[in-house]
């Protein structure tokens, strides 16, 4: 059975790295250290879910979130981010989920293998 793949776009090299750990035995995952990166990422990938910050540099995730809906509609979504307010703005990206810095790990996991299995 082919492994789903994630793309985690996050400026935070020890985020991405931490989030990998707990996902590459079951995804294949794919990073971007800021949102145009990701955007170039999906741009002929065919990807099942993008974790991502909405703060980072080069492109932040809120206009990278945009034009990975644009490139790939039905790409789920998590939203991860330090910011109370972005966490309150996830239902205008039709976000999946969202999680507040600092997160656990093993629920963001757990959360992100739920939404891949409906």
């Amino acid at each position: 059975m082919k492994k789903k793949k994630i793309l985690i776009a996050d400026d935070d090299h020890e985020c991405r790295a931490l989030l990998k750990e707990v996902l590459v035995p079951d995804f294949d995952i794919l990073e971007a250290s800021d949102g145009h990166e990701a955007v170039n990422m999906l741009n002929g990938r065919n990807v099942d879910l993008m974790i991502s910050d909405l703060k980072m540099p080069v492109q932040d995730g809120m206009d990278t979130i945009l034009e990975a809906r644009h490139l790939q509609p039905r790409l789920k979504i998590v939203i991860v981010s330090g910011y109370q307010e972005d966490i309150r703005r996830m239902k205008l990206f039709k976000a999946d989920y969202a999680f507040e810095k600092p997160f656990d790990v093993l629920e963001v996991s757990a959360k992100i293998r739920q939404i891949l299995s409906d």
